[in-house]
């Protein structure tokens, strides 16, 4: 039994893979888009290699979901309750800390890109058939599922949401969270101040008629971002073009009741057969969303709106139709 610690991570994992010439089992909940280069993926000998990974749960790369679906079709599969770190062959294991990321394990010269991980490297016979039992049975499963392009799809759309940053530590309001630039940058949060303006008629039909499949739960949102997060309405946009959208993203739109908006993908876009041809974006709110945490994130209040306002004058002037990422309104006095 050896400790595995810091950069020696990678280096013990690549090396022993690459040298398995019988079989490989991984149970590693999270992969990132460069983990096929960091293990050396390409380079694994093994004939029967076996993965089990947590692929709906956000942080998982779907670009490394299709690479490891190409490379290992139905072996690669997905249990949304893992959080586990093993990479096992017959002979030597590694328990640790470290997914299969760039956070997981840094590069040579870049070791400030990664966490501080540890682990343990064991190769006690009686504990290697321990871990074998395990992930077999883990592996079979009724809730361990075949990655499939349905499985990725799903992947992508967390992927687009995931929060981008560290947890939240605590239930903020919006006014408290700009007091931290750093806290709030790069959350794909943007805030609008949109010219409003009458619906057309097919438009104002559209917007009725989301209304109500709203209440009657014929209209949900796009994606399940988690329980910590509870979509309240339902608001729509009628637009001509979408040039300047953000989609899958969250809005604050000044114009508007203190919400989060989520903005889906293009594909909500409903047409509206009017002589303008204008187009109807619905958009699905919560008063609050949360960062990493079930009980950290940001909420938003009519006084947080009050604050927007104000920021918005002196940094945009009468500049509307526009989306200006959250974490600029930080830079203002007046928050």
């Amino acid at each position: 039994m050896e400790f595995i610690g810091g950069n020696s991570t990678r280096k013990c994992l690549a090396e022993f893979l690459k040298s398995e010439t019988d079989e490989i089992a991984l149970a590693v909940a999270f992969w990132g888009g460069d983990a096929m280069t960091r293990l050396d993926i390409e380079k694994w000998e093994a004939p029967n290699i076996r993965i089990i990974c947590n692929a709906t749960s956000g942080p998982c790369n779907p670009k490394a979901l299709e690479f490891l679906m190409k490379r290992f079709g139905p072996r690669l599969k997905t249990n949304p309750k893992l959080h586990a770190k093993v990479y096992w062959t017959p002979r030597k294991m590694l328990v640790t800390s470290a997914n299969a990321s760039a956070s997981g394990f840094a590069l040579a010269g870049k070791e400030d890109e990664a966490n501080i991980e540890a682990g343990i490297a064991i190769t006690s016979p009686e504990m290697i058939k321990a871990v074998k039992d395990w992930f077999d049975a883990l592996y079979q499963s009724p809730k361990s599922a075949r990655v499939d392009k349905k499985i990725i799809e799903i992947a992508k759309q967390k992927w687009a949401i995931r929060p981008p940053n560290l947890p939240i530590d605590g239930d903020l309001s919006l006014t408290e969270a700009l007091r931290d630039k750093e806290l709030i940058a790069d959350r794909n949060i943007w805030v609008g101040n949109f010219d409003s303006g009458e619906r057309s008629p097919e438009g104002l039909q559209q917007h009725y008629k989301l209304q109500r499949d709203w209440k009657t739960k014929k209209e949900h949102p796009p994606v399940a971002i988690g329980a910590d997060i509870k979509f309240t309405m339902i608001e729509d946009f009628e637009e001509f073009n979408l040039r300047r959208y953000k989609w899958k993203s969250w809005l604050i739109d000044l114009n508007d009741v203190p919400a989060f908006w989520y903005v889906p993908d293009k594909n909500r876009i409903i047409k509206n057969r009017n002589k303008f041809h204008t187009l109807t974006v619905p958009v699905y709110g919560t008063p609050r969303i949360s960062f990493g945490t079930t009980d950290g994130g940001i909420r938003i209040r009519n006084q947080d709106m009050t604050l927007l306002h104000k920021i918005w004058k002196i940094k945009q002037g009468k500049k509307n139709d526009r989306w200006v990422p959250l974490e600029e309104f930080a830079d203002s006095p007046k928050a």
